[in-house]
């Protein structure tokens, strides 16, 4: 679930392509109670842009598990507030992603994280592969990860990074509309 749009960092080759949707938005409070009508019951991976940076974000981890009857619920960051939204917060998550990039605020997220929620933490490797090694058309198996952003669920989880990206409503019968729209992997770095 892409919660907003706006990240604190501006990496030129943004699999979601967050410097072209600068400075970006915020997902309503109003929006994401809509969306939790069409996507209960499904596990939940919180992100963004960087979802941490959302007014709501502490309002977001405390309710979003019964709000959308989510068996599971974990957060991608960057690590960009994760110390200031503190222990409570963070705990409301079953697991903590967070992306290792060569920064001192993730540096010290990490660090903290290490030492606060060290059974929720999971650092993922920053990999910076340039956009112009695009992708051959296979799926990568992010296929399986649809998201949702602004009222649209999209095939797969960068799909939103894509200006041009099928995508549809979220409404009664998405999911049997999803298997039917083109995934972008041949303009993705992450096809294979």
């Amino acid at each position: 679930m892409l919660i907003t749009t706006a990240c604190n960092l501006q990496c030129p080759d943004c699999c979601q392509q967050m410097p072209r949707k600068w400075p970006g938005e915020h997902e309503s409070w109003a929006s994401l109670e809509r969306a939790a009508r069409y996507l209960q019951g499904y596990p939940l991976c919180v992100c963004g842009g960087e979802p941490t940076a959302h007014p709501d974000f502490a309002r977001i981890a405390r309710e979003f598990r019964e709000l959308f009857r989510a068996p599971y619920m974990e957060v991608a960051t960057n690590g960009y507030q994760v110390v200031e939204h503190g222990t409570d917060v963070m705990r409301c998550f079953d697991l903590i992603r967070v992306t290792d990039y060569p920064n001192a605020i993730t540096q010290a997220a990490i660090a903290w994280c290490r030492q606060e929620v060290p059974d929720l933490l999971r650092v993922e490797g920053f990999r910076h592969i340039a956009l112009k090694f695009h992708g051959n058309e296979h799926p990568c198996g992010r296929e399986y990860f649809p998201i949702y952003s602004q009222g649209r669920v999209f095939p797969c989880c960068v799909a939103t990074g894509f200006p041009d990206a099928e995508s549809t409503a979220l409404s009664s019968g998405w999911e049997t509309r999803l298997p039917n729209l083109k995934l972008p992997c041949v303009d993705c770095v992450f096809g294979q």
